[in-house]
């Protein structure tokens, strides 16, 4: 039987990708936990970050397979509770830009854990214009047709 090479770990990825060197330890970087499929560690600003360890651009990517989502998600739990309860704060955002006009700087899908105060200076969601109800019908109506297109219906 053949050694996994770093494509089969990795699967494909850029000439060079910041975060498949963390995973594979070509940079340093302050880990938090991991998993057979998932890495948490701390951004530069202190945060965390959690990734898979397979190589995948963003939500878009067909390499994204559902067993990998699926621990993500329960690590974007996970890691939300401990972050309130280390840095003592009752709010955290939870984030994921997927795409360079989303602001994705990183071209590996991650998910950002930032705790939140009252008074950061941080962005604040929310803030957005307000549309008419009768353009929030329409909008819900076109991703949920695009979703029923993804994904059967629930019984």
């Amino acid at each position: 039987m053949r050694q996994p090479s770093e494509t089969d770990i990795l699967g494909e990825r850029e000439k060079s990708c910041t975060f498949c060197d963390i995973v594979q330890e070509k940079l340093p970087a302050s880990k938090i936990c991991e998993t057979d499929k998932v890495l948490v560690f701390s951004s530069l600003t202190g945060y965390p970050l959690i990734a898979p360890k397979k190589h995948v651009d963003n939500v878009f990517d067909e390499g994204l397979d559902t067993e990998v989502v699926h621990e993500l998600a329960e690590m974007e739990v996970r890691v939300a509770r401990a972050v309130r309860s280390a840095f003592q704060v009752d709010a955290v955002n939870i984030i994921s830009a997927n795409g360079k006009d989303a602001g994705q700087q990183v071209n590996h899908y991650h998910i950002h854990i930032i705790p939140r105060t009252a008074n950061d200076k941080q962005i604040k969601l929310g803030r957005e214009e307000r549309l008419p109800r009768s353009v929030l019908d329409q909008r819900a109506e076109l991703v949920r047709v695009s979703l029923n297109q993804q994904l059967p219906p629930h019984a």
